[in-house]
């Protein structure tokens, strides 16, 4: 089969035409994906200095536990292998008084609300989202000992009381789900 320059042309501009259409459907999708029974998205006010207590308190959370999963863009490579064992937590949990709450904290200003919510639909990520604005501080760092001095950081997964009080600043992550249940069921019971 032989191609004149003049159809190759014609057929990659078509490419690019559809490829142009895919990306403005796909973001369109994903940027206008507002929750559905089983994702949930929360807002805060951004001009509010917030801190982690009040956001704790927000009426969809009251009266539940929570099992916040504390995530910036740099930490969903790390995330994605517990994903699976998140999902199991959540059907073990599903009638019982546990919710689960991602936040994604977009630290360098990165973590556009597209790239958020294509995430969470992808990995079908169940329960309640808040996207933080930028700048937002969480205040939760913390100190610890090493071998090679202090290391300063962040707690990525945390208990909340079902009246708003961190349980757990540093809980067991999804991957270690024995002890995990076993964190939760004791705290819950």
């Amino acid at each position: 089969m032989n191609l004149s320059k003049k159809k190759i042309s014609r057929l990659i501009s078509i490419i690019g035409i559809l490829f142009i259409a895919y990306k403005v459907i796909d973001f369109t999708y994903y940027y206008t994906f507002n929750g559905n029974d089983d994702i949930h998205f929360l807002k805060i006010e951004e001009s509010k200095n917030h801190n982690y207590e009040e956001i704790f308190q927000l009426d969809e959370l009251k009266n539940k536990y929570v099992y916040a999963t504390l995530n910036n863009r740099a930490d969903w490579k790390d995330f994605r292998e517990d994903i699976n064992s998140m999902k199991m937590l959540q059907k073990k949990y599903n009638k019982q008084n546990l919710i689960f709450l991602y936040t994604a904290d977009d630290i360098n200003g990165f973590f556009n609300e597209y790239e958020w919510k294509k995430l969470i639909k992808k990995y079908d990520l169940k329960g309640y989202h808040i996207n933080l604005p930028q700048g937002y501080e969480w205040n939760l760092q913390y100190s610890r000992k090493t071998d090679s001095g202090t290391v300063t950081s962040f707690p990525k997964y945390m208990i909340i009381s079902n009246k708003g009080k961190i349980i757990k600043k540093s809980a067991t992550r999804p991957r270690n789900a024995e002890r995990l249940i076993f964190e939760l069921d004791s705290i819950m019971n």
